[in-house]
C-alpha cells in the first residue's frame, strides 16, 4: 500500500519540501486553536483530549479540517489506556489498541521518531494597538 503522502506544510517544517513535488492547488487551511472536547466524549476521552491539546496546540499543526482526526487521536489514546487497565482484556487486545494509539500519535508528530522531523511553527505576533491606530508600517497594513 505504501506510505501516506506527507502534507506540504509538514515537508516545509522538516525542510524537505521541493517545489517540483508540491501541489500548488492543494487546500491550505490555517492553524486553529484546539477548543474544548465535545460533550459526546466519555470523561477519560475528554481528559485525553485535554492532555493532547496541551501538547499539540502550541505546535499549531492542527487546522479546522483536522479536528475529526484529532478527536480520533484522543479516542485511540483513551481506549489504549482503558484497555491496558482492563484485567479482562487479552494481551492481543492491549497490543492492538496500543498500536492504533501509536499510529495516531505518529500522524501528529508525537513520537520520538516523528517529533525529530517536525519543528514548531513560529509564533505570529500581532500588534492589535498598531492595527487599531492604523500606524503606517505596522503589521496588517
Amino acid at each position: 500500500m505504501g506510505n501516506a503522502k506527507l502534507p506540504d506544510a509538514l515537508k516545509a517544517m522538516r525542510g524537505t519540501l521541493k517545489k517540483s513535488r508540491s501541489n500548488p492547488r492543494a487546500p491550505k487551511p490555517g492553524p486553529v486553536a484546539i477548543g474544548l472536547p465535545p460533550d459526546r466524549l466519555r470523561l477519560d476521552e475528554q481528559e485525553a483530549w485535554a492532555r493532547l491539546a496541551a501538547v499539540v496546540g502550541p505546535l499549531r499543526v492542527v487546522a479546522s479540517c483536522d479536528m475529526e482526526a484529532f478527536e480520533l487521536l484522543a479516542l485511540a489514546v483513551a481506549l489504549a489506556h482503558r484497555t491496558a487497565r482492563d484485567r479482562r482484556a487479552s494481551a492481543n487486545q492491549k497490543i492492538r489498541t496500543s498500536q492504533a494509539a501509536l499510529s495516531a500519535l505518529r500522524e501528529f508528530g508525537l513520537t520520538p521518531s516523528t517529533r525529530s522531523k517536525v519543528a514548531a511553527a513560529p509564533e505570529v505576533v500581532v500588534d492589535n494597538l498598531a492595527e487599531f491606530l492604523y500606524v503606517p508600517g505596522a503589521s496588517g497594513n
